[in-house]
């Protein structure tokens, strides 16, 4: 959505992705969750998603200039 300029799609992308964060917050709250290997998958895959957005924008901002 970002790169198409396709605003609706952005924004579900983001409801998705805001609601992905709260659902691991409520598995953290959970011994037994907290613990699993889907957990630590997820974790995982939230912080290279996290990293590739970063370096995207950082490319998008000095290319800009």
């Amino acid at each position: 959505g970002r790169d198409e300029g396709n605003k609706e799609l952005k924004e579900k992308g983001l409801r998705l992705y805001s609601s992905a964060l709260q659902d691991m917050a409520v598995a953290l709250r959970s011994l037994l969750k907290a613990r699993s290997d889907s957990i630590l998958a997820a974790s995982k895959l939230f912080r290279l998603y996290e990293v590739s957005m970063a370096v995207v924008n950082h490319r998008q901002r000095r290319s800009n200039f």
